[in-house]
């Protein structure tokens, strides 16, 4: 079936509709969406006083710290699953503005353990004698 897609344009066109529906589960489509609405939303919360509006995408360090800070605040316990849908939507618009820098991944990776630090129920231990 596959050699016979790679020589049948039809075929191929069908396999390619395939993949690209199949990459996520139709049951995380809503997770998604409200992950990048969220994040959105921080975004113009955290620039509303910027004139010109300040583009969501592509991301910049200081949209992530500033975006981080208000998930923080929010005590949001799962922040990772934001930011990783944000970056999924800086990196599609490709080229130059699309890339991932060095710089945006350490902001990535100081944000969620910041965000995530003190967050969920605390240790319940007894105490060792």
């Amino acid at each position: 079936m596959a050699l016979a897609a790679s020589s049948n344009e039809e075929l191929f066109l069908q396999a390619q509709e395939a993949l690209q529906r199949d990459k996520y589960a139709k049951s995380s489509n809503a997770s998604t969406a409200s992950w990048l609405r969220t994040w959105e939303t921080l975004h113009r919360a955290a620039y509303e006083d910027t004139d010109p509006p300040h583009p969501t995408f592509p991301l910049s360090v200081d949209a992530v710290n500033k975006i981080a800070a208000l998930f923080k605040a929010g005590n949001y316990l799962s922040y990772e699953n934001f930011i990783m849908r944000a970056k999924s939507e800086h990196m599609k618009l490709g080229g130059e503005q699309g890339l991932w820098t060095q710089d945006l991944a350490n902001a990535y990776k100081e944000t969620v353990r910041s965000v995530n630090r003190g967050a969920g129920a605390a240790r319940q231990s007894r105490p060792v004698d």
